[in-house]
């Protein structure tokens, strides 16, 4: 339950204690704010996981693109040679 100081003051309660009760609930709300930002925090460190992890998928399929290609270019290259030959 909120109670701003001077409510506190008109029930009676002193502005100290008023006071007290407004610093503790900024100091929740300060906590509370922490609380939020680490949670963001540690939501993107997942996503920077996951992001880094699909990387270095890619990274493996391009080397396996690249192999793909050598080997279709040495055989197109024996292919190649082979016709030439076969022409003279």
């Amino acid at each position: 339950m909120f109670i701003s100081w001077p409510s506190a003051v008109l029930m009676g309660g002193s502005v100290v204690a008023a006071s007290q009760a407004f610093t503790a609930l900024q100091l929740k709300l300060t906590d509370l704010k922490v609380a939020e930002m680490e949670n963001r925090f540690t939501a993107v460190e997942r996503k920077v996981g996951s992001l880094e992890e699909k990387i270095v998928t890619l990274e493996k399929k391009i080397v396996t693109l690249e192999k793909k290609i050598d080997d279709f270019s040495g055989k197109l290259d024996a292919l190649l040679a082979r016709s030439g030959s076969v022409a003279q």
